[in-house]
């Protein structure tokens, strides 16, 4: 058996190991599942993990040896399963420890090639991964453009393999760097061109955080290399990537659409209070509440989705029902909330050590992959701080590198055969895991495409074979029963609905869509009282949720509550237009119009008012101009009129129309010329 494993060795085991994790990597999205780019990745990823062990474990040569940044990261392993304890979806769970344990298994066995091979197949791995992905993410920015123009919303459709444009940026990064592990002071043309290239793509992604990763990164390089060199002996052979990074700049005021959008992002890196910055200070600081209404066990693994909609989600994007945060964007603070503080601490305690060390073998040695190890690790710690690498398993083949480059003072000597044994089995467990998930997500995934066809019948065949266990919710935190009870409510099958939304509710009591559905089915009882309560409790911390405020106004509406009715409709999200939307607005603005008709005296005023009455449609802007400005009714009412007014006025007429615009809309802020 020694024979053949030392055959299969001198025959390219290792090469062969770092080509599979090349195109587990590069694995295209698999669009038959819930999440394209994970459970396939992670489950080839636990395969390829189990057969190296394996092959490993007969090899049997040199003992294995520990750093102390990988006994730590074994340690937050064992410390993360109390999340297991109290976690309410104890499956799903498991399929998080698993996915950690792909980081030390990889680990594992790189550390064995770094041993038999050195580091020389790592920036091969890295410069491989670094060509095809910017080349790919080229081609996508080419299709993303529209007449020569990119604009913030189409960078969204450049992802690669990786599913998503933060996602895919911040790994190009630093795979780019990881590149130039065997590269030394040697920065030729080939190393110029890839340079340039991923410059460009990282640049146009208009991708905040993938910037701020680049920034650091390759500061941090400038600065080693004048602190060891000097600043002459650094710039000036860097004359040409200067030139070159110009011409990148230009090339993003050329294809970007427009001036606020480069100074949108660009303040959003110092305000806090623009874009989705404020968003995840909240998301971070709600997290680390649940963590200490937790401190020891967390809220457990898996639970922080549901958990997190505890708070009202006011200002958020969250606000409207319409997307959900599914994590904390802050890898750091999730452990903390869902593990509680001992895995937290263990958590934080890999990076501090990884970052210490690397730093001091660059500070002590000064040689380049000292240098490149630190750069990665500052790197790696910006994503975690930022998104959400801990459960991409392009990151964790990525961590596991790192754990494995890592240098370290103390080495822990563990039995080989031992090591290499429990990391197979516990690699073949995550596959059979992860295999599951997908079997579950594949059925799911079908559910949803009949549900695009009304195909209400194999809608629930579907759903009927999906694992709830192991799925228990989708994307977006609906229970998978909430999915069933849509299914029946379509197919004409009332039966059920009640006892599947309840058990919807009981396993997310915090989702609004559960909650309206819960309404739904009171209300079409003519429990409206009962109805009401589900309706409230829906929009309570999702005041724009416009389903729930809808149906809120509708059953107010039935009741003779005008008033109420009126003031859901206006707190619902506007820029959301469904057919229920349109028919339950346009009742209320002409039930409003025509109560304010007398109110206007000039024959102008009255005629224009009383065409907006007549026409529904017009009647319906009206009502939703005023939710989308945050007017109130009769100020919106008197603005159109007055704009309509004004369009179609000549001469002496548009005096007498600014005279009423004084005497109707006097304190309002409006230019009526635009």
């Amino acid at each position: 058996m020694r024979r053949i494993s030392d055959l299969i060795l001198k025959s390219g085991f290792a090469e062969f190991y770092m080509a599979a994790i090349v195109l587990i990597v590069l694995f295209p999205p698999q669009y038959v599942f819930l999440d394209p780019g994970l459970y396939p990745k992670f489950g080839l990823l636990a395969l390829l993990n189990s057969i190296s062990c394996f092959y490993l474990f007969w090899k049997n040569r040199s003992p294995l040896k520990f750093n102390l940044v990988m006994v730590f990261y074994a340690l937050f392993l064992l410390m993360n399963l109390l999340g297991l304890i109290h976690s309410s979806f104890p499956q799903m769970a498991l399929l998080t420890v698993f996915r950690d344990v792909q980081v030390l298994v990889s680990a594992i066995i790189v550390v064995q090639i770094i041993a038999e091979k050195g580091v020389r197949l790592v920036p091969v791995m890295f410069t491989i991964v670094s060509v095809v992905l910017a080349s790919w993410g080229l081609i996508e920015l080419y299709g993303a453009l529209d007449e020569f123009v990119l604009t913030h919303d189409s960078t969204y459709l450049v992802q690669a393999s990786l599913g998503h444009r933060n996602l895919y940026g911040q790994f190009l990064v630093l795979a780019l760097v990881g590149s130039f592990l065997g590269l030394g002071r040697k920065f030729g043309f080939g190393a110029f061109g890839l340079v340039m290239v991923v410059s460009t793509v990282i640049v146009l992604l208009l991708s905040r955080s993938t910037w701020l990763v680049a920034v650091v990164c390759f500061s941090l390089m400038l600065w080693f290399e004048i602190r060891k060199f000097g600043i002459g002996m650094v710039i000036k052979p860097k004359i040409g990537w200067l030139v070159g990074a110009s011409l990148i700049l230009i090339l993003l005021v050329v294809l970007v659409d427009d001036i606020y959008t480069l100074e949108h992002h660009f303040l959003t890196l110092i305000n806090y209070d623009t874009g989705t910055t404020m968003d995840r200070f909240l998301l971070v600081s709600r997290s680390l509440k649940l963590g200490f209404d937790s401190l020891i066990l967390g809220t457990g693994i898996g639970d922080w989705p549901i958990q997190i909609m505890r708070f009202d989600q006011s200002g958020m994007l969250t606000e409207n029902g319409d997307v959900y945060y599914q994590r904390a964007h802050n890898d750091f603070a999730q452990v903390f909330a869902e593990s509680g503080i001992l895995a937290g601490v263990f958590y934080a305690v890999v990076f501090v050590l990884g970052l210490g060390s690397s730093l001091k073998a660059a500070m002590k040695r000064q040689d380049q992959i000292s240098v490149i190890v630190f750069m990665l690790w500052c790197g790696l710690l910006i994503v975690g701080l930022t998104n959400f690498p801990k459960e991409r398993p392009e990151f964790a083949v990525f961590f596991g590198i790192l754990l494995a480059l890592t240098p370290s003072q103390i080495d822990v000597h563990l039995p080989k055969k031992g090591v290499l044994m429990i990391s197979m089995l516990l690699a073949l467990v995550g596959f059979s895991l992860f295999s599951l998930r997908m079997k579950s997500e594949f059925f799911f995934t079908k559910a949803l495409q009949s549900q695009e066809l009304a195909s209400w019948i194999l809608h629930k065949e579907y759903l009927d074979q999906v694992n709830d266990e192991i799925l228990p919710f989708d994307h977006i935190g609906r229970p998978i029963d909430w999915h069933r009870g849509y299914g029946r409510v379509n197919a004409g099958e009332p039966q059920k609905v009640r006892e599947l939304f309840q058990e919807a509710l009981d396993l997310n009591p915090f989702h609004p869509e559960t909650l309206n559905g819960l309404g739904s089915v009171r209300a079409s009882n003519g429990e409206f009282e009962l109805a009401e309560n589900y309706f409230l409790e829906s929009v309570a911390r999702t005041p724009r949720y416009q389903a729930g405020q809808i149906n809120l106004a509708a059953i107010y509406l039935v009741q003779g509550k005008g008033t109420k009715a009126f003031d859901s409709f206006i707190s619902a999200d506007p820029y959301l237009v469904t057919d229920r939307y349109v028919e339950i607005g346009t009742i209320l603005a002409r039930d409003s119009i025509k109560s304010m008709l007398p109110s206007f005296s000039e024959r102008k005023m009255r005629l224009t008012t009383e065409a907006i009455y007549n026409t529904p449609s017009w009647s319906f802007e009206v009502i939703r101009h005023a939710a989308m400005n945050n007017n109130p009714f009769h100020v919106q009412l008197r603005i159109e009129a007055l704009y309509y007014l004004l369009k179609n006025c000549e001469n002496t007429e548009c005096a007498e129309v600014y005279n009423l615009k004084e005497k109707y809309v006097p304190d309002h802020k409006i230019d009526l010329d635009l």
